[in-house]
């Protein structure tokens, strides 16, 4: 990969989470990434009809319900323009660094993948610093994306199967990792939103994550707490998300979600 700053395709699945996604969107709009960027969101809930209206933000709504999440993931990838893919979860807040942080560790490393190093948690209402690295947030080089047979179809740990199909793929014993300021903070908990890693691998016998994701969504809808129908987007940060994770910040508690 050369100096020239790459197009980076920010892939954003989505599912019944708008107040989330909104935050998502303003996450992506408040960028300093120099390079050409989109979000490429992708929404399947068949119940709700998005919409937003910005040159580098594409919303697609889905006829029907993608088979897995898997799937979902690798529907939303072939939606994409850039050269590299990164993650950009509906649920999560990404910093206005995340993309310049992410292309920069590419370049540094000339890696097929990197994963995001240490990043911010929302946990039981407050961000927490973690100083590890997440499973699934990555960012990618589209051609090997597809050279190393995409993301798996599966329901829960798409992303884990993910990661050890493009190490096997290249020969890597391990995915590098970004170690810049942390950038990425993830949502674990602290909406009534399901997360559906928290919900486990599919099992015979049992009901899957992906069923128990559209009963709630559904659910959610009947109850007044999620919009049906057609949605107009209005992005926004719902709290100073660059303040609380400033170091006096993190711990700092956040206000109750819906």
């Amino acid at each position: 990969m050369d100096s020239i700053l790459p197009k980076v395709s920010c892939l954003c699945p989505t599912f019944a989470r708008v107040h989330l996604l909104e935050e998502a969107i303003y996450s992506f709009l408040l960028q300093d990434y120099h390079g050409s960027k989109e979000l490429i969101i992708l929404n399947d809930f068949t119940a709700q009809e998005l919409h937003y209206e910005a040159d580098d933000v594409h919303v697609f709504n889905a006829a029907a319900r993608l088979p897995t999440l898997g799937d979902k993931r690798n529907a939303t990838a072939r939606l994409a323009t850039g050269e590299l893919l990164l993650t950009w979860g509906d649920d999560d807040i990404h910093l206005p660094h995340r993309i310049s942080r992410m292309v920069r560790a590419m370049q540094s490393f000339q890696s097929p993948i990197v994963r995001e190093g240490c990043y911010y948690c929302i946990y039981a209402g407050k961000i927490t610093l973690e100083r590890g690295s997440t499973t699934g947030a990555n960012i990618v080089e589209k051609d090997s994306f597809w050279e190393c047979g995409a993301i798996p179809s599966v329901n829960c740990g798409e992303d884990r199967d993910f990661n050890e199909r493009i190490k096997a793929f290249f020969g890597m014993k391990q995915i590098p990792v970004a170690s810049e300021s942390p950038a990425f903070v993830y949502r674990f908990s602290g909406t009534q939103r399901t997360h559906i890693s928290s919900l486990g691998d599919d099992l015979l016998g049992k009901k899957s994550g992906y069923e128990i994701m559209l009963e709630h969504a559904n659910k959610l809808v009947s109850e007044g707490k999620e919009p049906s129908g057609a949605v107009i987007l209005k992005p926004t940060w719902r709290a100073d998300y660059i303040k609380l994770t400033a170091p006096a910040g993190t711990g700092y508690e956040l206000t109750a979600e819906p």
